[in-house]
């Protein structure tokens, strides 16, 4: 039996790839990695990864280690995982892969895009939430102004993981099975997309997975309900008194603020990724004029 996956979902990040993991993963004849993002093939070999240090990730680099974690695969089930650095990270990971899988044009590749203002945004939000990031929105996606910044790390790069059409072309022209689908269907029809991604898998399509389950939702509003959020209110209150800052969000004064920036940023946003989409539009057979419409907060 093949001990390498047999499919990838490969991003984009903050775009529904937890709920597609998820979902797959409950269906019988699917086995997922435990480790939901292990960044092999972006890594693979790599004794010192350049990242972040304030991101937290488990990131595998060892052969071994990565194929032990589809070891319980069932004899009946196919293996797969999700890694959304696979998407940004495309010459890497495909140069890997081209490396490592002797059938690299028999796995099966799923691609899931959200708007890419969206994107950026929620992006920035779970920086925001971490601490690490201290510009308003508006600043932030000026990469010229942070260029040091982000050569330092590139995940404080909001606009490039969502120029999405050469990421994207890369994968159609290497694998003979890609499917693209859109945040928009799995956030308006889940039933469908992931009917149609059991089809795609070859798996049985009237499996039904707990759609009543929100998997990461993410942003600052969910940030603060519950248990946990009250103790990241007393977290944050107690970490601006001590830094003689504001309370979170500290770029702001408040969290409408905060969405009246990304209202009045949106525009000037959507530049920055208006060509591509076209480009992309036409490469992946979708209409994405959706993308084009300013949020109301």
């Amino acid at each position: 039996m093949n001990k390498w996956p047999d499919f990838f979902i490969v991003g984009a990040a903050k775009s529904g790839t937890t709920s597609l993991y998820y979902y797959l993963k409950e269906h019988p004849s699917i086995f997922m990695s435990e480790l939901k993002e292990p960044w092999f093939f972006s890594f693979y070999g790599e004794e010192t990864i350049d990242i972040c240090k304030n991101m937290k990730s488990k990131i595998v680099t060892n052969t071994d280690e990565y194929l032990s974690l589809f070891q319980e695969t069932g004899t009946s089930q196919i293996k797969g995982e999700a890694s959304t650095p696979y998407l940004f990270l495309y010459k890497k990971t495909i140069h890997n892969m081209s490396k490592l899988l002797k059938d690299i044009h028999q796995k099966k590749i799923i691609i899931i895009l959200r708007n890419p203002v969206e994107r950026a945004f929620s992006h920035y939000r779970m920086f925001l939430v971490s601490s690490t990031e201290k510009e308003s929105f508006s600043n932030a996606i000026q990469n010229e102004k942070r260029m040091s910044l982000i050569e330092s790390c590139p995940f404080y790069d909001y606009i490039s993981p969502g120029l999405y059409y050469s990421q994207v072309k890369a994968y159609m022209s290497k694998f003979n099975n890609v499917y693209v689908c859109l945040y928009e269907d799995l956030k308006y029809n889940p039933q469908e997309l992931i009917r149609n991604l059991y089809d795609f898998l070859n798996v049985d399509t009237q499996f039904t997975p707990n759609y009543k389950k929100v998997y990461n939702e993410g942003g600052v509003k969910e940030t603060y309900r519950g248990m946990k959020g009250n103790l990241r209110r007393i977290k944050y209150y107690i970490d601006a008194k001590l830094h003689n800052r504001k309370l979170y969000p500290y770029p702001y004064k408040d969290e409408k603020e905060m969405y009246r920036d990304y209202s009045r940023t949106y525009t000037h946003a959507y530049s920055m990724f208006e060509k591509d989409i076209v480009d992309l539009e036409l490469l992946i057979g979708r209409d994405l004029s959706v993308w084009n419409q300013v949020p109301k907060n």
